[in-house]
């Protein structure tokens, strides 16, 4: 992944960009972890706020960090991921295939549609290895 600067700093706390599946529908990364960028309070206006989340992956070429959206889909995938992969996922070695296939409606709310698929970062490793060679 990405490289440890030489500093006697921990990160607590990092910024990274969304994932635009507008510009780039495919997203190839292994999960991090889920982190809350804003938590739930009360606007300006005393209106309640919800508290918003984001996954941090890690883009498997450039090694970069970046936020993918919390959409239902892929909070499904992580959550199966975990139970099926759970070795596997706690040792960062899981790839995640993310593709948007677009909104859509359900009910009357937005709808992102995701195909979702996993597999080891051998399994990604080798796979890539025979399509090379």
């Amino acid at each position: 992944m990405t490289e440890k600067a030489n500093t006697p700093f921990e990160t607590i706390i990092t910024n990274y960009a969304y994932h635009d599946f507008n510009k780039s529908a495919i997203f190839i990364g292994i999960y991090q972890k889920t982190v809350v960028l804003k938590e739930a309070g009360i606007d300006e206006k005393k209106k309640p706020t919800d508290e918003i989340e984001a996954h941090v992956f890690y883009e498997l070429e450039s090694g970069e960090g970046v936020y993918i959206t919390t959409a239902y889909s892929v909070n499904k995938a992580i959550e199966k991921a975990k139970v099926d992969y759970e070795l596997e996922m706690k040792a960062g070695n899981i790839v995640f295939s993310i593709e948007f296939l677009g909104k859509t409606e359900v009910k009357g709310k937005p709808f992102n549609q995701f195909n979702i698929g996993v597999c080891t970062l051998q399994q990604y490793e080798s796979f890539n290895a025979l399509d090379k060679g």
